[in-house]
């Protein structure tokens, strides 16, 4: 049996309030999915960990040693015969995608990992053995998605900040492939559809959503300027072009940084910015989860003929 074979379980990874609302979400729109919390799935790992830092005051977002991320992941989440599918929150938890591909990797041998974000995630990971969201996936590089098989340019970035990739020392990116943000056009389509190809035929997608452009969804860290088309696009042809073994989608944030609120007409205008960027949000999140799981089969999704170039006049 392939991983073609399974179907897909949807999670909602509620370690934030974010997460929770996602969770809440899915249940309107009559979804099936199960609502988990590794810190409730596995409390008596934290006792060991150190207090590291939290924005949250939550020991998940803070320094984590892998083994740890890796059984908490695996107490709430136990899929038979299936594969996962989680929706989170934030993207400071993003280094539980460490966990999430492990279990992944039961299905395959080898796979390759491809990572949407504005950022590589993988700064510091050769010196710092425990995960935060800044480092986990030089940590899958490692320890996962090969299985100790060194094949070329089986980790694909695509999104990133330009300068991101000079994180990556020389002797690592000769088994990367990055497309930054300002390559993602046109041509490039055609280019990622190919490189798809000359990778291992299994693979593990993983959507931080702060690639997105600011209008286009909420999220935390600084933004790339990949449209809605353009993401949806993406995802369809890796679905339609690789056996997924597993998937996530984050970045969700509800805090405003930038919330500097002098009197009330603004506090009022805020209130409405909010409601429609997370409106707007968790729809971008439902229609990633639709093309993943062919919730529409045979609906629409956008030809690469059909996203305007930004050097053409596009947004």
């Amino acid at each position: 049996m392939t991983a073609l074979d399974l179907p897909w379980k949807l999670y909602s990874m509620e370690m934030d309030a974010a997460g929770r609302i996602l969770g809440k979400f899915f249940e309107r729109n009559g979804y099936e999915l199960e609502r988990i919390n590794p810190v409730d799935a596995a409390a008596e790992l934290w006792k060991y960990e150190p207090e590291g830092f939290s924005r949250y005051g939550n020991p998940l977002a803070a320094y984590c040693k892998k083994e740890t991320v890796e059984e908490a992941v695996k107490s709430a989440i136990k899929p038979k015969d299936e594969r996962a599918l989680v929706v989170y929150g934030s993207g400071s938890f993003h280094h539980y995608t460490y966990g999430l591909s492990r279990i992944a990797q039961r299905s395959s041998n080898e796979f390759t990992y491809i990572h949407i974000d504005h950022h590589n995630d993988w700064f510091g990971s050769s010196i710092d053995p425990d995960l935060i969201c800044g480092n986990f996936v030089g940590h899958i590089a490692r320890n996962t998605a090969n299985k100790g098989i060194i094949h070329p340019k089986n980790i694909i970035f695509i999104g990133s900040k330009p300068d991101h990739y000079d994180f990556i020392n020389d002797a690592t990116k000769e088994h990367t492939i990055s497309f930054k943000e300002n390559q993602i056009r046109d041509d490039n389509f055609r280019e990622i559809r190919k490189v798809l190809a000359d990778n291992p035929e299994d693979a593990y997608l993983s959507i931080d959503l702060d690639v997105m452009a600011d209008e286009e969804a909420r999220t935390s860290y600084s933004r790339g300027n990949l449209r809605k088309k353009e993401l949806l696009y993406i995802v369809d042809m890796v679905k339609s072009s690789k056996n997924l073994i597993g998937a996530d989608v984050l970045g969700y944030c509800i805090t405003l940084k930038d919330a500097d609120i002098k009197n009330k007409w603004e506090a009022r205008f805020n209130f409405l910015n909010r409601f429609l960027q997370r409106k707007k949000t968790l729809q971008l999140y439902k229609s990633i989860v639709d093309i993943i799981i062919d919730k529409n089969k045979g609906g629409n999704v956008t030809n690469v003929t059909d996203i305007p170039s930004k050097n053409s006049g596009g947004n």
